[in-house]
């Protein structure tokens, strides 16, 4: 059966780091998914097969603030992330 309503939007982007890709994707209610290595937006959308109003962009607020403290936890800046997830 379809999600009904207004669509679930996903945000993702990947960020290019000295230990390799790393790819991001949050849905509003935050961070979702953190994958290592070698991902594309098809294999992200694969996760949301047969569910309708799903719609995929890239970047936005969660998924950049999330880029941002990963660059700082690797450079030794950051302990602690803040980064709202979504665990549902």
């Amino acid at each position: 059966m379809g999600r009904m309503g207004p669509p679930l939007i996903i945000r993702y982007l990947s960020l290019a780091t000295r230990i390799g890709d790393i790819w991001l994707a949050s849905t509003p209610r935050g961070v979702f998914r953190v994958h290592f290595g070698n991902l594309d937006v098809e294999s992200l959308e694969d996760c949301f097969q047969g569910l309708n109003s799903v719609r995929f962009e890239r970047g936005g607020m969660i998924v950049e603030e999330a880029a941002r403290q990963i660059l700082r936890y690797l450079e030794g800046k950051l302990r602690k992330f803040s980064v709202k997830l979504d665990l549902a």
